[in-house]
């Protein structure tokens, strides 16, 4: 049985960030798969868990499962002092930041905002890397590379929506908990547009 061929299947790290699209899903097949997954009628929801590694293994798993249409919707912290707390963004290109030197190539997705999100494998907050990375990403997260490499030699789509909850600051993990909360109605918003 084809468990996630009847919808867009909707990516998300954490229970916190999807908390807003949790509550209006039903869990469903818990016990019986390797991730958490939430069905409503627009879409499966499916946790990856944090890390590019972690986000890699569901998405293809999720492939497995029948799922076509993909949407990674998360946190990101912004490196680019153009943007804004709690903007939406949907950046066309993602880079591994830290396979940049071993020369990582860049994935690119059919979305019309020219940004670049660099996924790393430990939380940025300061230091010589944020600064480091400013040249080559507008955005930073954990998990869009893991997902866009598992999808892109297959005809499936990608579609990336990610809300600012911080600037890589050397506070970060604290301004992300404060606010996870309006980031993941913002992104809960953002993943209703986007279906339509």
């Amino acid at each position: 049985m084809r468990l996630l061929s009847d919808k867009v299947c909707v990516l998300m790290a954490t229970e916190m960030e999807a908390s807003e699209l949790i509550k209006e899903s039903v869990n469903a097949l818990e016990s019986e798969t390797p991730f958490l997954i939430y069905r409503n009628a627009e879409f499966n929801l499916l946790i990856t868990g944090i890390g590019k590694i972690n986000a890699k293994l569901a998405t293809v798993w999720a492939l497995s499962q029948g799922a076509e249409k993909f949407i990674n919707a998360g946190i990101c912290g912004c490196l680019n002092d153009q943007l804004a707390l709690f903007q939406v963004c949907c950046p066309s290109s993602i880079k591994d930041l830290d396979l940049m030197q071993c020369g990582a190539k860049e994935i690119y997705c059919d979305q019309k905002e020219n940004l670049c999100i660099g996924t790393v494998s430990k939380p940025l907050h300061g230091g010589q890397e944020r600064q480091n990375f400013q040249i080559y990403c507008d955005l930073v997260d954990m998990e869009a590379y893991g997902i866009a490499s598992a999808l892109e030699m297959g005809k499936n789509t990608l579609k990336m929506i990610k809300c600012i909850t911080d600037f890589c600051q050397l506070d970060g993990s604290i301004e992300i908990k404060k606010n996870l909360p309006q980031a993941s109605l913002l992104l809960q918003a953002a993943v209703h547009l986007c279906e339509k």
